[in-house]
């Protein structure tokens, strides 16, 4: 008689004796299968199949198949002497290499007397799925149906043994929260070394699940063993929705995750390394959570994986510890707000909430990737560094975003007013700097309640406001790739800050494109390149009529290079399309516009205010003018007199030229501090010592190029020489 092996299984029980089942088909000498019941014994030998026999047992009444197949679970026979009936359990399966023996008995099903060897083969991965590999240590494998049965579980000694438990699921069997637990012992963990951080783990919910509690002692925890990311299907989280809170469960594995990069000689039980929580396609209900260093919240897609905020006071969905936090990412989220329920009762809460609490403090080197955030009542994103003159410890800086989407409607009003436009779906407040956005969107969005085609509420406000209320502390290193900004009264307002780049970029459906304030700081290169605006000037009708505009600056220095401007023609004004003037209509006091190279659909759009600097003289004037960056000067002179100029100030660079014209009155030139007007001389003013000078009268122009040297005793000069003029008499 001959067996052939065939199949081998593995069933796991959640109660002792542990077992395995094994499944064979039975062949006589001459090939046909077996039928007639038959008896087997089973024999486990160390190292080999001649070494020492670590268990035997027998089954007898076996009934196979018509087909010759067997069915019996290795474990629960008639276990043979010498061994016992816990000798099966008390296996070491992770020492040596361990072979299965079977012999047959066809003719004695009952009894099983006249047993002969059918076969024997070395056991692979059927124990190895039962039992711990680690050499020495006895732990058994027992299944459970969750992490609640896990915490009951006591069918072991607790002075002993440290077994191994899988868990088919967190709350029910193949839900996603379940895995494989050890138990240890907290007496074999050891203490903190002086200062050092205590390697206790403490009960999450997640990684670290508590053991029963009642006189079981020594008392010990159980660790969940995985690798790759923290699924917060872990901690019981589920993206099905609802209206229970699942922010402090998240919260728990954040605390891992960022427990997880310290120092593992001094963390050295749970903590794997991973540092990525990761959230499943669903809807997630979160109050709020606070992200710590080191850790990427990342979700399936930026589509189907939602964290739906909670209506309740929190100030906003996602904060930061005090001091500084760095190297923290998110990944592939949609964020989604309350607005709809604020329609009679109006409450503020932000998505992103970033303010430095500390000496020094701040979210730095960090990461937003694939991200949507919509219908959030408060910011959208809030950045706060320093906001106290000279205080540079807290600040937020080296911050990427890219493929971020925000449909903001922290803008709103209602017919009510009681709704206030202090949000934004993008503030940097403050000391900010080197912030980098690449392929984003940053929308105002007209917002529909509860589905109705008519708009209940409009936008109004700022989309992007990045400013500062302190001299001397102001955002800085700004740049925007390639971005949207789209239905909002201002798209993108910047008050007293330098360096803010705006590249490549798509306006449209605006009241105000772009507004540029030096209100605490004068705003120094500001570069709008490379953009196209799209009906970006006035087009929502939320402001009067006229009052629309594609840029405007004050007491700032703009570089518009290369824009591209294409307005509807149902608006004839052309003052607001590429306007650079203030809010008030009033003249423009600026530093200096720089605008070349933009191209209008129409070209009667590119009337343009403030490239040019008035200067308003008086008898008592001094005889230095400031030009500050400005290219084009009208100096205005009403006092019936000459009045003399010798000295000129500029911002400028050198190699530049500046455009000078008198107006209402006549203007002399003196050559006796920085302005070199060659062999220029009016005749009819004699001086002694003799001093070219150039008299132009009202409507007369002068123009001269800005040269920069070093003079006597290393003093720098900056020189202003004459180009050409025509006197106007």
């Amino acid at each position: 008689m001959t067996v052939l092996f065939c199949i081998a299984t593995v069933s796991l029980f959640g109660q002792a004796p542990q077992a395995f089942s094994y499944q064979a088909v039975a062949y006589n000498s001459s090939g046909v299968v077996v039928t007639n019941p038959i008896a087997l014994e089973i024999s486990i030998h160390d190292s080999s199949l001649t070494g020492t026999i670590v268990y035997k047992e027998r089954f007898t009444g076996i009934q196979p198949t018509t087909q010759g197949v067997f069915s019996l679970n290795i474990g629960t026979g008639t276990v043979q002497s010498p061994f016992t009936s816990t000798t099966f359990k008390n296996i070491n399966w992770g020492t040596n290499s361990k072979y299965l023996e079977v012999k047959i008995d066809p003719t004695n099903p009952g009894t099983g007397t006249n047993y002969t060897v059918s076969g024997g083969n070395q056991l692979m991965s059927v124990p190895y799925a039962l039992f711990s590999a680690k050499t020495g240590v006895e732990a058994n494998v027992v299944t459970v149906k969750n992490v609640n049965d896990l915490k009951l579980f006591t069918d072991f000694n607790p002075a002993t043994d440290t077994p191994t438990v899988y868990v088919q699921g967190y709350n029910s069997p193949s839900d996603g929260g379940g895995g494989t637990f050890i138990f240890k012992r907290y007496t074999d963990m050891g203490t903190a070394s002086p200062g050092g951080v205590d390697p206790k783990p403490v009960q999450d919910g997640g990684i670290f699940i508590d053991s029963y509690n009642g006189n079981f002692t020594p008392h010990g925890i159980w660790i969940r063993q995985f690798s790759g990311d923290i699924d917060i299907r872990y901690y019981g989280v589920f993206g099905t929705g609802g209206t229970t809170d699942q922010g402090p469960k998240i919260q728990y594995a954040i605390n891992y995750a960022h427990k997880s990069i310290e120092d593992v000689n001094n963390r050295p039980y749970g903590h794997n390394g991973s540092n990525t929580v990761y959230l499943p396609n669903g809807q997630y209900i979160v109050g709020q959570i606070v992200i710590k260093t080191g850790v990427t919240i990342k979700g399936a897609s930026m589509t189907n994986t939602t964290i739906q905020s909670l209506d309740d006071s929190n100030n906003a969905l996602v904060v930061m510890p005090e001091g500084v936090n760095r190297d923290i990412h998110f990944r592939d989220i949609n964020f989604y707000g309350n607005a709809s329920t604020y329609f009679n009762n109006f409450r503020h809460k932000s998505c992103f909430s970033f303010v430095g609490i500390g000496t020094i403090a701040g979210l730095w080197e960090s990461s937003f990737k694939n991200v949507t955030i919509q219908k959030f009542t408060g910011h959208s994103f809030y950045f706060q560094g320093s906001v106290t003159q000279n205080n540079y410890g807290i600040t937020n800086q080296f911050i990427t975003m890219e493929g971020v989407n925000v449909e903001s409607v922290g803008q709103l009003r209602t017919d009510s007013n009681n709704f206030t436009n202090d949000y934004h779906a993008l503030e940097l407040n403050g000391l900010n700097g080197q912030f980098a956005f690449n392929n984003c969107r940053f929308d105002g969005g007209a917002f529909l309640y509860q589905g109705s085609d008519i708009p209940q509420h409009k936008v109004n406000g700022i989309s992007v406001y990045i400013g500062t209320t302190v001299p001397g502390i102001n955002p800085a290193m700004i740049n925007f790739n390639n971005c949207t900004f789209q239905t909002a009264e201002t798209a993108i307002q910047i008050e007293s800050c330098n360096n803010v780049n705006i590249i490549g970029c798509w306006f449209e459906h605006l009241e105000r494109s772009i507004v540029v304030k030096g209100r605490y700081r004068k705003s120094k290169a500001i570069n709008i390149l490379n953009s196209s605006f799209s009906n970006a000037a006035g087009k929502l009708g939320i402001l009067d009529s006229g009052s629309g505009r594609v840029i405007i600056a004050e007491n700032s220095h703009l570089n518009v290079q290369n824009n591209f401007i294409i307005e509807s023609t149902e608006l004839d004004d052309p003052t607001r399309f590429i306007s650079v003037d203030p809010i008030n209509g009033a003249p423009a006091s600026n530093l200096g516009i720089s605008a070349s190279g933009n191209y209008f659909e129409d070209k009667k759009f590119g009337y343009s205010y403030g490239i040019k600097k008035d200067v308003i003289l008086t008898n008592t004037s001094p005889s230095v003018i400031d030009l500050e960056g400005a290219k084009a000067i009208y100096l205005k002179n009403t006092t019936g007199n000459i009045l003399t100029i010798d000295e000129f100030k500029s911002s400028t660079s050198p190699g530049e030229f500046i455009f000078i014209r008198a107006d209402q009155g006549s203007i002399r030139f003196n050559e006796s501090k920085n302005i070199y007007l060659g062999n220029m001389n009016d005749p009819s003013i004699v001086t002694n010592p003799p001093n070219g000078q150039l008299t132009i009268n009202n409507g007369g122009i002068a123009i001269f190029v800005k040269i920069d040297e070093i003079i006597l005793n290393g003093m720098y000069q900056e020189t202003y020489n004459l180009v050409s003029y025509k006197l106007r008499n």
